[in-house]
């Protein structure tokens, strides 16, 4: 889109204008009411009290003489630029017309004074934007052009804050802006403390706290800054959040200032921007028409990121006209916006449409900068939270994570004596290790005792993973030089006996990590046996000794923080707990155990496994999408079973293009993994990358059973063991799992396609599709190696209902997976009514289907597979 601005800069013209003004907006307060924060009678006297000569009474003249058709003198500087016969060569046609429309709005070009407010005629597209975003029509009246969001909040907060009793609740953490500005225009800034454990959520009870505290030292709180999504949390706000925060400032007569210049950057599903102006007008009255509301939006985030554009907006609801007025009054001191930024808030709110000539390059280029960020913010969270004593909430939307680091005691200890504060510390050394410039969260606001450090998504996405590599490696050698092992044995050994105790455990065992694990963070020093196999070292006549049933019974104490804070915390922990092993634990068992041939398998009851699974994490993902533990806001008894459960899970046949559904039960599972105490006993865990092929079917041949030799017992000698153990044994040894054979497609000659490069186009290939991509594929095809197959349900009439349909298609995706090396697939039910129709094209290694995937994929038979005559035109386009 830039190339739109560039056609406006190169012909610019410069004249003197007049502009006018209006009477605006709503009513003041009614009588006998108390008045707003944003009412005239209200404001900062020294707003009232500036008069602006240059803007006055004969400005304000002149404009109404224009709007009455007085004709106004200019001089164009360069307007037959737009003539020259070979713009068109440089430019598309549409983005010619748009910088010729952008310049007729102007009335003087770029280089004029414009409205003080902005130009007219882009704070009409601004409204019409917010009128198609919100459902409800806007009024340009109400809406001012700045020179950045910034300006704007810092005149916004120039008219609330009176003097130093005069109180902005505002977000910690938080973006600097705010309190910078708070102090220079001599308020208060009351801090409302965001919670790290809840996903950066906020507690409207909280918010109370804030404002009866701050009530109590002779503040008046005026109004309440929330950003949206977060700066430099990254988190949403959620509908309810916004209602409860509305609701809030109608009961306490506060102002609400909206900062909403990362609603484009969105990086999940569960919770969209919505901006509050809609939840405001949704609420109707008396919420709707009494809250004042100041909502700012900018051209430097999003897929634009044109920061030094300097191009903001802010938005006015139920503000009187007076008010209106005062707020002109100061922004004429200005005298106007700069009007490049204007033209570029015109661009960002009024984009290509469908069927203009740049709308397509449009649509590409933005859809693959958002999408890069949104990899970016995966890769980023990811990576901090692979990392010792680092925990990062998802970056939900905006452009940055704020990850805590559990500095130890050593490097605090070290940061005083360096006159430094822990983080400012840690990032110093960060910078001087790896170059990593980032900013310690004591810049934003954090809880006392609390390490943070903010960096951006922004970097480059091919160079994200060497970044966050390089992070690693710092951080791993940082916490390795300032941890004192010795120091926490000697804490631990205060706690408990000198003598470890000793789990009768195999060590891949996930019921024996819980109690590994919940030892730990308990003080406990508890040892696997060495060599422990199951079916054999329970066998012997030592273990009965043990314990008698051959189970282990773990008991805490009541005072355990692993059972919660409170009665109502062990409750939750006991219910999710039972969820973990009811649903979490039984639906994995059921899906894995017959892969790993522990159970008979069936595809049906695969299947349904699957299903049952994915509704389980259905209920999960958004329990955790507001909370980054179970319950409370440390690991419980139940973050240590919901993990190892999920354990085996994600490390044996949950893919990653299976988990992605659930990104907070992945973000969560990541970090609990990562903690010290889980990681000590799990070790690094990686996800899986295949699904267990089925075991064979085949009966195994019947082996004579040999029946145990009986031997007399003598008065006074020990019950001999009967020999059981051998047949075990032998049988145990014939058993024994042989090498995999290799896959006949891997004896195939070599072909000169290599599938995996076709898949990384096919993936990668966000624009001109069928140029790039299609073309590439019939470059590298190789028709002797590969064969390409239609596939069509052979009972689309019974395909009613489109969950079921679309669970079908998944299931036999699912079941593919085994076939993920050697095929590639391309899935479809059409249809906007039932029934619904199931087709598809695969491509094969071979010239055949692989006999593996019939064998194995038992609904193959349920679809008609047809082999595709590339030599057929219209079979190949």
């Amino acid at each position: 889109m830039a190339y739109l601005i560039k056609s406006c800069f190169f012909w610019g013209v410069r004249v003197g204008f007049f502009d006018w003004i209006s009477g605006i907006g709503g009513e003041g307060s009614p009588s006998g009411m108390a008045p707003k924060p944003l009412d005239y009678e209200s404001l900062n006297e020294n707003v009232k009290k500036v008069a602006y000569a240059v803007r006055g009474e004969l400005y304000l003249r002149a404009s109404e003489l224009q709007k009455e058709g007085k004709k106004v003198i200019a001089l164009c500087q360069a307007p037959f630029l737009l003539d020259d016969p070979n713009v068109g060569l440089l430019f598309p046609a549409d983005a010619i017309e748009r910088a010729k429309h952008y310049l007729s709005l102007t009335s003087g070009g770029l280089g004029a004074y414009s409205d003080s407010r902005g130009l007219p005629g882009i704070r009409k597209e601004i409204a019409e934007f917010i009128g198609r975003r919100d459902g409800y029509p806007s009024d340009p009246e109400l809406i001012y052009l700045t020179d950045g969001a910034s300006k704007g909040v810092m005149q916004i907060l120039n008219t609330i804050i009176r003097n130093e009793n005069d109180g902005i609740l505002v977000p910690v953490p938080q973006y600097p802006l705010y309190s910078a500005t708070i102090s220079l225009y001599g308020g208060s800034l009351v801090p409302y403390y965001l919670e790290e454990e809840a996903n950066w959520g906020l507690d409207i009870n909280h918010i109370r706290q804030s404002v009866a505290a701050a009530r109590m030292k002779g503040i008046c709180v005026r109004a309440l800054v929330i950003i949206n999504p977060g700066n430099p949390t990254g988190q949403c706000l959620s509908e309810a959040n916004l209602r409860e925060l509305l609701k809030f400032c109608f009961q306490e007569n506060i102002v609400l200032l909206a900062d909403e210049v990362y609603q484009q950057n969105i990086y999940q599903d569960e919770r969209p921007f919505i901006s509050a102006r809609k939840i405001l007008l949704d609420m109707g009255p008396p919420i709707s028409t009494e809250v004042q509301l100041v909502s700012f939006h900018t051209v430097s985030k999003g897929y634009w990121g044109e920061c030094g554009q300097r191009g903001g907006y802010f938005e006015m609801t139920n503000l009187p006209a007076k008010t209106v007025d005062e707020i002109y009054k100061v922004a004429s001191v200005s005298l106007s916006p700069n009007v490049p930024g204007q033209i570029f808030l015109g661009l960002m709110v009024n984009p290509p449409k469908p069927g203009d000539i740049s709308y397509l390059r449009f649509a590409a280029e933005s859809n693959a900068i958002l999408e890069s960020l949104k990899r970016r913010a995966h890769i980023m969270t990811d990576g901090f939270n692979s990392c010792r004593n680092v925990v990062c909430n998802f970056t939900e939307g905006a452009m940055y994570s704020f990850p805590q680091i559990r500095l130890p005691p050593k490097a605090i200890e070290a940061a005083k004596r360096a006159g430094k504060a822990p983080d400012v510390f840690y990032c110093l050394k960060l910078v001087e290790a790896t170059g990593i410039s980032t900013v310690p969260g004591s810049g934003f606001g954090q809880k006392e005792g609390v390490f943070h450090l903010r960096t951006t998504i922004l970097p480059a996405e091919e160079e994200m993973p060497a970044i966050m590599d390089s992070f690693k490696k710092f951080n791993d050698e940082f916490m390795e030089q300032y941890e004192d092992y010795k120091d926490l044995a000697s804490r631990r050994s205060r706690v408990m006996d000198s003598m470890a105790l000793v789990l009768h455990a195999g060590n891949a065992n996930k019921n024996a990590f819980k109690r590994l694990i919940a030892a730990d963070y308990s003080g406990f020093q508890v040892e696997l046996t060495e060599n422990f196999e199951m079916g054999v070292s329970n066998k012997t006549s030592e273990f009965p000794k043990t314990n008698p049933i051959g189970k282990v019974v773990t008991c805490l104490k009541a005072d355990n923080p692993l059972y919660g804070s409170s009665r109502m915390d062990y409750a939750h922990i006991e219910q999710l707990i039972d969820f973990a092993s009811m649903e979490v634990d039984a639906t994995i068992s059921r899906w894995l155990y017959p892969r790993l041939g522990y159970m008979p398998y069936l595809a049906v009851a695969e299947e349904s496994a699957i299903s049952c699974l994915k509704r389980t994490l259905r209920v999960l993902n958004p329990h955790l999408a507001v909370n980054m533990f179970l319950v409370g806001h440390s690991v419980t008894l139940a973050d240590i079973i919901m993990t190892c459960n999920l354990y085996l899970g994600f490390s044996l046949i949950m893919l990653k293009s299976f988990t992605s559904e659930f990104s907070h039960v992945e973000r969560y599972f990541w970090t609990m993994v990562n903690q010290p105490n889980f990681r000590k006993v799990l070790g690094v865990v990686k996800q899986a990358d295949s699904v267990p092929f089925v075991p064979s079917q085949k009966k195994s041949q019947t082996k004579e059973v040999v029946k145990p030799k009986k031997v007399k017992k003598e008065r006074n000698q020990e019950a001999v063991e009967p020999k059981v153990q051998e047949v075990v044994e032998e049988e145990e040894e014939e058993e024994a799992p042989k090498p995999n054979p290799k896959n006949p497609l891997d004896l195939l000659l070599p072909s000169k396609m290599i599938l995996n490069e076709w898949k990384r186009l096919y993936s990668n290939t966000k624009a001109n599709f069928r140029e790039l991509a299609i073309k590439g594929f019939w470059d590298m095809y190789d028709p002797v190696g590969y064969s390409f197959w239609f596939r069509d349900y052979k009972y689309n009439d019974e395909n009613t209902v489109s969950f079921v349909t679309l669970n079908k298609v998944s299931g036999f995706l699912q079941r593919m997976d085994l076939a993920r090396k050697y095929a590639f697939g391309k899935m479809l039910v059409t249809g906007s009514d039932p029934p619904f129709k199931v087709k598809g094209l695969w491509l094969f290694h071979g010239l055949e289907i692989p006999k593996f995937v019939l064998d194995e994929v038992y609904d193959m038979e349920l679809y008609d597979w047809t082999k595709v005559d590339i030599s057929d035109e219209a079979q190949k386009e």
